[in-house]
């Protein structure tokens, strides 16, 4: 990368790791895609903090399912320019080279998918992961997103397309920032276990959160491209709740995508004040971003990874809002209000109730429904 200093979350290293207790050698493990070579063992911890193995998971003929969410192909890129230097082509980098080969090191026979919906991918995968439990196609899913910067060209990419937000005097500003629109780039990698509610009461599991219902769909033809308005956004999270019988009313806290492009972050906002107008009391709404950095296809796992452990201590967490808000966003709504200090998530009707929500480059969305599992662990 030759461009400017760029400010973002970014992992320590994604260099060797021993993999040889999933049959992978040094040799081969290098050749690797270091997103694989992350997911791996990042899998692997997500079965031991569940209770389980990856045996435990098939026995009585159990089957998993994986639903690996990915947007950049950064590794068959950095193949690509060894190619052009004369060297011989000896990487496999697909996309669905990641659920597969997570499903090979564990010996799973589910369902094993990429997802690519752009920034919407991760939610996109936990829908179709829990459309399958549902079905019956698989027992347990596991659903995981990965994001990794290892290529000049999607720094240059975001770069051309204007994405790329420039730091104020090398660091980082709030969410809805008027003066860096653009994000913030994030590396992550995150897994998440499901299974079905009865089934993980049966076994005892640790139980982070309850997923009541989740949604995707596509903004169709109404605005610019990759930039829609509220309405399509209102109108699908309505859908999503009257499908599940959720009233808004019940929603206590809202997860936001506000990545940092500054129309689709206020179209967000706009969206979610519709949808809670009835509500009669402010509903706190944050986003992450500001604190990893916007992990594009990852990014929705990380978000509904922050809104389990809020679930967990009761509280919501600050949200690092700019100096300079962006006047594209409504300020005087009194429907939501961004939280600048850790406050206690209060209930409202019921449960704990969470909407999170993810929007992709190209008019996608995923939503997610999450609330308290009201005491079991």
């Amino acid at each position: 990368w030759s461009g400017p200093p760029v400010v973002g979350g970014f992992l320590d290293q994604a260099g060797p790791v021993d993999l040889r207790p999933l049959r992978i050698s040094p040799a081969e493990a290098d050749a690797l895609d270091p997103q694989l070579r992350l997911l791996l063992p990042t899998v692997w911890q997500c079965l031991e903090r569940a209770g389980h193995t990856p045996r435990s998971l098939t026995e009585e003929g159990g089957r998993v399912g994986v639903f690996v969410a990915s947007m950049w192909d950064d590794h068959l890129m950095t193949a690509g320019d060894g190619w052009e230097r004369g060297e011989a082509v000896e990487v496999v980098a697909t996309r669905a080279t990641l659920p597969n080969r997570l499903s090979h090191a564990f010996g799973w026979q589910g369902p094993s998918l990429a997802v690519d919906t752009a920034c919407s991918s991760s939610l996109t995968a936990l829908h179709l992961a829990m459309n399958a439990l549902r079905a019956g196609e698989c027992d347990s899913a596991v659903v995981a997103g990965v994001n990794l910067i290892t290529h000049r060209r999607h720094l240059g990419l975001l770069a051309g397309l204007g994405l790329l937000a420039e730091p104020d005097g090398g660091r980082p500003g709030g969410a809805y920032d008027e003066a860096a629109p653009g994000w913030y780039v994030g590396e992550a990698v995150g897994a998440l276990l499901l299974r079905r509610a009865d089934t993980a009461a049966r076994d005892g599991d640790p139980v982070h959160g309850i997923l009541e219902t989740s949604w995707s769909a596509h903004a169709g033809g109404t605005g610019r491209f990759g930039a829609p308005g509220p309405e399509p956004l209102t109108a699908s999270l309505r859908r999503m709740l009257d499908a599940a019988g959720l009233d808004p009313a019940t929603v206590s806290y809202v997860e936001g995508a506000a990545a940092g492009a500054g129309l689709a972050d206020a179209a967000e906002f706009a969206a979610f004040a519709e949808l809670l107008a009835d509500h009669g009391r402010p509903v706190p709404l944050g986003t992450l971003k500001p604190n990893v950095g916007h992990s594009e296809g990852a990014s929705g796992i990380a978000q509904l990874m922050k809104v389990l452990l809020q679930l967990r201590h009761g509280r919501i967490a600050p949200t690092l809002l700019s100096d300079l808000p962006s006047p594209l966003v409504d300020w005087d709504d009194k429907n939501l209000f961004v939280p600048g200090r850790p406050t206690a998530w209060e209930t409202v009707h019921g449960p704990r109730r969470a909407v999170v929500n993810a929007v992709g480059s190209g008019g996608t969305y995923g939503h997610v429904v999450v609330r308290d599992p009201e005491g079991t662990r």
